[in-house]
């Protein structure tokens, strides 16, 4: 994935996940669940005394981490400042964590030594996520965590088949990464590779309509992509109708594939 996003506008995405912020927990169904799914699956005796989560967001996974690690001093770290705000908010009585606006992928941003490093969800937002993992993989102290929730190949089917459906051609999406080069971006920042497990997350929606929006509701509208452009309101409303036409019979749906990799550092 080198080198995939080289020409990301990140101020851009930065904007677009603001603007979000005050809606996004009602629409992260998915990312809520895969945040979960990643620190039930954390080693049973993990100890940290210090942890760093890349693209904190709302602080759906901060809140589970604080849970999971009573004794940890927490930083959060987002692109996006409206994301910062809404976490400084929500734990503004937690003395233990902090939240800083930054670019996790700015060299001057990295943080060291850490116990945990904790990011899910994030890295298809990464310009050099291999890169961008292998630095924070290094700040970690002998016998700390890189814990990484990556979102793969196969995710956003049913996106997928309505846009074949309707302009008879792929989906102009992320490129994201197959299930075994998401765990090797792990095991490629020099870590050794503990655990590595797929999980796959369908959420329902009442209409066509709303499974769209929510990629808007929680600032994923791809805004800053290379080659990128908006619909408009004729290809938008031709989207939708196959959207509504590819549905099964539970209803419209947007499913996220993910992979859940944990790796350590040698003590």
């Amino acid at each position: 994935m080198t080198g995939t996003f080289a020409t990301l506008d990140k101020a851009e995405i930065s904007r677009s996940f603001s603007a979000a912020a005050g809606g996004y927990d009602g629409w992260a169904v998915a990312q809520d669940g895969l945040a979960g799914g990643l620190v039930r699956r954390l080693p049973a005796g993990i100890v940290a005394a210090t942890v760093v989560e890349l693209g904190c967001g709302t602080g759906l996974l901060s809140r589970r981490l604080l849970a999971r690690l009573p004794a940890a001093i927490f930083l959060g770290l987002d692109l996006a400042p409206g994301m910062i705000d809404a976490c400084r908010r929500t734990f503004a009585e937690e003395r233990r964590a902090r939240f800083e606006t930054a670019d996790v992928e700015d060299p001057r941003a990295c943080r060291s030594p850490v116990d945990l490093v904790a990011t899910s969800c994030s890295a298809q937002w990464f310009a050099e996520p291999a890169a961008t993992l292998r630095r924070w993989g290094g700040a970690l102290a002998p016998g700390g965590h890189l814990a990484a929730t990556v979102l793969v190949r196969g995710s956003y089917p049913e996106l997928e088949a309505a846009h074949r459906e309707a302009f008879a051609a792929p989906f102009p999406g992320l490129a994201l990464p197959a299930e075994e080069e998401a765990a090797a971006l792990l095991a490629g920042a020099g870590l050794d590779l503990v655990a590595a497990e797929a999980e796959t997350v369908t959420v329902r929606y009442r209409s066509a309509r709303e499974a769209l929006a929510s990629f808007r509701g929680i600032g994923a509208e791809l805004r800053g992509q290379p080659g990128r452009c908006a619909l408009g309101a004729g290809r938008t409303r031709r989207l939708l109708a196959a959207y509504e036409a590819c549905a099964d019979a539970g209803g419209p749906a947007i499913t996220h594939r993910a992979v859940h990799a944990i790796a350590r550092r040698a003590a």
